[in-house]
């Protein structure tokens, strides 16, 4: 089949579907068949490119029968979904900050799993639609995006207020005078043990900052720089059972009632042996850092509104997300990565065979070597991915109003929408889509 023929097939395919439809799929599939042959390309790649007629006219039918149903994902029901997908976010948000206030340490992984599930769920929604809307859906993106991250920052602005504050006055009973108690003279600041094969971390605002112990011990030291009466308001324990210790950092639930100001901890240092299997690194608002690290197992790290931040890391799974934050991994050597944020940027360089990157609104960069399944998403920012050490891959991408390039050696696929590409032996698996951003995939 050649140009003519396949317009010809396209125009009588889109007579059902009215003049202003039809009109403006000619329009772009004409100015795709002038780009292509300017850029050297004959007819026949150009029409593989655009792929086939009768699936155009399926996702078609399927979109103008989506405007007459409540089930449907069309532009006029968009707004109707991207509400859910918000008040979904709005709830687990607000089971969160429940969550937090109880005291539950496990609330920021749970929150970030399931502000990640609602991302790609709006993503999976937005991916079933075609032509000008497009653009309004990178826009609707942008705008879910911009209200979920604000959520976090005004969160995260009040702990780092709060920490941030250089004194700290306590109501107290004026008969008893100013309580500085021993109490406060009983919170250890460091501690260390031997034989540990696991750590759990969690803190409120405390930045986690992991490096290598040189002595074959785990270390925890906090820094709390602040007085004998400031340090009541915190919640600061250590403990060490069957090979697993964990450090627990958190304001306690009744400081209201006795502080007008309250002064957080800056960061907890730890540093670990090359002995351990597991880590668990949880914050609310603050960084989580993780230099010159090699555990044997798995690594789960979560923060709310802090960064990611991993240097020459050496793990069998790690498993790392943020809301607003950036996740940035460079050396990276792990089996599976999985790295996630809702409107950070992620970006990582390393040897990692099974690699997971998502973002909503930010961008995702990744530099592979080795790798044999790759999964890059970004609802509205670009997506790159760099491959290496490997002799082919095949691709599975998609974008809606922005760019696809591919390129493997000499061989490249150029300006394409959607559709699944293979190149030399094809196996390493990339997947690789974004709503409204560009998209491009080297090896």
């Amino acid at each position: 089949m050649n140009r003519q023929e396949y317009m010809d097939a396209l125009s009588k395919a889109l007579e059902s579907f009215g003049s202003d439809i039809k009109d403006e799929i000619i329009s772009d599939y004409e100015e795709h068949f002038n780009d292509g042959l300017a850029n050297g390309k004959t007819e026949e790649q150009i029409i593989a490119e655009l792929g086939s007629i009768e699936d155009l006219v399926r996702e078609l039918k399927d979109l103008k029968d989506d405007n007459t149903s409540d089930n449907g994902r069309s532009f006029e029901n968009f707004e109707k979904e991207a509400k859910k997908t918000f008040d979904d976010f709005s709830k687990a948000f607000a089971s969160f900050i429940g969550s937090m206030a109880a005291g539950v340490t496990n609330g920021a992984q749970k929150f970030t799993d399931s502000a990640s599930g609602y991302a790609s769920n709006m993503a999976d929604s937005l991916s079933g639609s075609f032509g000008k809307a497009a653009e309004s859906f990178g826009k609707a993106a942008d705008a879910f995006a911009d209200k979920s991250v604000q959520f976090a920052k005004d969160v995260a602005e009040s702990y780092k207020n709060n920490r941030n504050e250089s004194t700290c006055e306590r109501k107290c009973d004026a008969e008893k005078g100013e309580d500085n108690s021993a109490d406060a003279e009983d919170i250890v600041m460091s501690v260390s043990y031997s034989d540990v094969n696991e750590i759990s971390v969690e803190t409120d605002c405390a930045d986690i900052i992991v490096e290598p112990s040189e002595d074959g011990c785990v270390h925890f030291d906090c820094d709390y720089d602040a007085t004998p009466s400031q340090k009541l308001a915190y919640r600061i324990e250590y403990g060490c059972e069957d090979g697993k210790a964990y450090a627990y950092i958190k304001k306690k639930s009744s400081v209201s009632s006795f502080f007008k100001k309250i002064t957080g901890p800056e960061a907890i240092y730890v540093k670990l042996p090359g002995s351990v299997d597991k880590v668990k690194l949880a914050s609310l608002s603050g960084d989580v850092e993780l230099s010159d690290v090699t555990l044997d197992k798995r690594a789960d790290i979560s923060t709310m509104s802090g960064d990611v931040i991993l240097n020459n890391l050496s793990v069998r799974d790690i498993y790392a997300s943020t809301m607003s934050g950036d996740v940035d991994a460079v050396n990276l050597t792990s089996g599976i990565a999985e790295l996630k944020t809702m409107s950070g940027d992620v970006e990582i360089d390393g040897n990692v065979i099974n690699v997971n990157t998502q973002s909503t609104s930010g961008d995702v960069k990744a530099k592979i070597a080795g790798a044999r399944k790759v999964k890059t998403v970004s609802v509205s920012g670009d997506v790159n991915a760099v491959l290496e050490g490997i002799d082919g891959y095949s691709a599975t991408v998609d974008t809606k109003s922005g760019d696809i390039n591919l390129y493997f050696g000499a061989e490249s696929h150029e300006d394409v929408k959607r559709g699944s590409y293979t190149f030399g032996t094809g196996a390493c698996e990339v997947t690789a889509t974004s709503v409204s951003g560009d998209v491009v995939v080297e090896a």
